[in-house]
């Protein structure tokens, strides 16, 4: 072959290289920028949930939580003993809506407190980060998103319909849907599991020195208003009066 051909094939082979080289790049950096365009719709959408949760009265939620509880009902075919009932406003936790699970030992109560401020000027109503209280049979929780709550409540129903307090079974009366999926992936894993803490709500605590401090305070209030009263019951000579 002469010189021209191999530099002609040399060429020609220095150039599928390149392509192949290229292309593989390409495509491992495809993947990667699919990979973050999944993450940032996941971010997009869980602000965007946030966003409309801030919207949302707790009365909302409520009826969110509501329906979530009627469901585990239904899925343990409405045991006889277990009844779902609201409060109005006005009969349940600091005067608000709440929510009452009748069990055959006794109730549970899910309260919501949230604050909510009205905006006069651009006439909204902006709703802050809400906290679920669990109370009864033996619960004093606090929680701040509805998914560990409904966790907890159906940890109870387990352990009611599994005939005592030892039962550590899941509540699936379904079967477990999860038995065969497999698990998430690592980075998405992350997202979705909640690192936090139960908080144990502490009963409020009466300092007795503030009590007495209250009752002090009380006390000489009324004396004061007994002097005036007298003052003005007996009044003294005329002239001694300050002008």
């Amino acid at each position: 072959m002469a010189l021209w051909e191999w530099a002609g094939a040399g060429a020609v082979f220095l150039a599928a290289v390149v392509f192949c080289v290229r292309l593989m790049k390409r495509g491992l950096t495809t993947l990667e920028d699919e990979r973050a365009q999944c993450l940032e719709r996941i971010r997009q959408m869980e602000e965007k949930i946030q966003e409309d949760q801030k919207n949302m009265a707790s009365s909302e939620h409520l009826r969110v939580a509501r329906a979530g509880l009627e469901d585990l009902l239904r899925l343990a075919g409405n045991p006889p003993g277990m009844r779902l009932e609201s409060l109005a406003k006005g009969q349940g936790e600091a005067r608000g809506e709440a929510l009452v699970l009748h069990l055959p030992e006794g109730e549970v109560r899910i309260s919501l407190n949230m604050r909510e401020r009205e905006l006069k000027g651009v006439r909204k109503v902006v709703h802050g980060h809400g906290r679920w209280h669990l109370n009864g049979l033996g619960l004093n929780e606090e929680y701040t998103d509805l998914v560990p709550l409904m966790h907890a409540l159906s940890a109870r129903l387990a352990m009611h319909l599994g005939g005592g307090e030892s039962t550590s079974a899941p509540f699936c009366p379904l079967g477990d849907p999860a038995a065969d999926v497999p698990p998430e992936l690592p980075h998405l894993a992350r997202r979705f599991s909640s690192a936090r803490p139960v908080r144990q709500k502490r009963p409020p605590v009466v300092r007795h020195d503030e009590e007495e401090g209250r009752l002090e305070r009380l006390r000489r209030l009324e004396d004061a208003r007994a002097a005036r009263k007298q003052l003005r019951a007996n009044p003294g000579p005329t002239g001694s009066r300050h002008r």
